[in-house]
């Protein structure tokens, strides 16, 4: 008996100190690609046809990389700028999708790599992350002469909080969360297995907070209603959490789950979108 608890105990430990791991899970493959770069067979990145990659520094010296894609030249150019936030479970290259999805549009836009993220410094952290956005919105509002009523935000899954708590800050025009959850207490007790870890969480996370701070900024709501990951009554909690004096949009892809609801409904979300802008 004594064996057995002594196992359960262990795992519960490990599970603990392990949340990063468990949380972040793109922390593993940038981790190789960290160490690896440092042998002889190292390589930089491959950076994608027509995408600018740059540096910024947060403001405690972790060093952030930045991906600029500009709007289609082919495409009317619209007089808005895009910040990206991206999910947990990826980079900017996973997620160039949405820049490309934005250029289409004729938008300009900005994808980050969060600290330990794809080649950023540094470790994952809920201060970190705010410190990072922070840096992100000095470094386009400077070079595109950025004001916030041109601005629009998106935060994918992870994203979303940073995405919001940023938003709730400089008011952008448009505030666009996909896949978000309300706040990670909340979507860590509704898991069977973690439920009973989440008094050791080290996170909190709290969308729904950053996005009940919002005053003019527009918002855009998108779930999948098989989202297995993070359910779908997340997006009415954040709905019912907006008091701003813009737009709240709510768009629900039917069948969509979690990675796929984007693709789902990026012609409905293009849709949305300009209608606001």
């Amino acid at each position: 008996m004594l064996e057995i608890i002594v196992y359960i105990l262990g795992f519960l430990a490990f599970v603990i100190l392990c949340q990063d791991f468990l949380l972040f899970p793109a922390l593993v493959p940038s981790l190789l690609r960290k160490f690896f770069r440092l042998g002889s067979l190292s390589k930089t990145r491959d950076i994608p046809h027509g995408v600018e990659s740059d540096f910024i520094t947060a403001s405690d010296g972790k060093r952030l990389e930045v991906w600029r894609l500009p709007a289609d030249p082919y495409e009317e150019k619209q007089d808005f700028v895009a910040l990206i936030f991206h999910g947990n479970g990826g980079s900017l290259e996973s997620f160039l999708a949405l820049q490309l999805w934005f250029s289409f549009m004729g938008i300009t836009s900005y994808g980050i790599d969060y600290r330990g993220f794809g080649r950023s410094s540094g470790w994952p952290s809920e201060k970190g992350f705010y410190r990072d956005s922070d840096a992100f919105w000095s470094y386009v509002s400077e070079r595109e002469e950025l004001s916030p009523d041109r601005a629009i935000i998106l935060g994918y899954s992870l994203g979303g909080p940073v995405a919001a708590r940023l938003a709730a800050e400089v008011s952008p025009h448009t505030l666009l969360l996909i896949s978000t959850f309300n706040d990670l207490l909340t979507l860590v007790k509704s898991k069977k297995l973690f439920r009973y870890l989440s008094r050791f969480l080290w996170y909190r996370l709290p969308t729904e907070t950053y996005v009940g701070s919002l005053q003019k900024t527009n918002l855009i709501l998108v779930h999948g209603t098989q989202d297995t990951i993070v359910d779908s009554s997340h997006l009415n909690r954040l709905a019912l959490a907006y008091r701003g004096g813009g737009q709240c949009r709510k768009i629900v892809a039917e069948g969509s789950g979690h990675n796929d609801t984007f693709f789902a409904i990026r012609a409905e979300l293009a849709a949305n979108l300009e209608e606001l802008l």
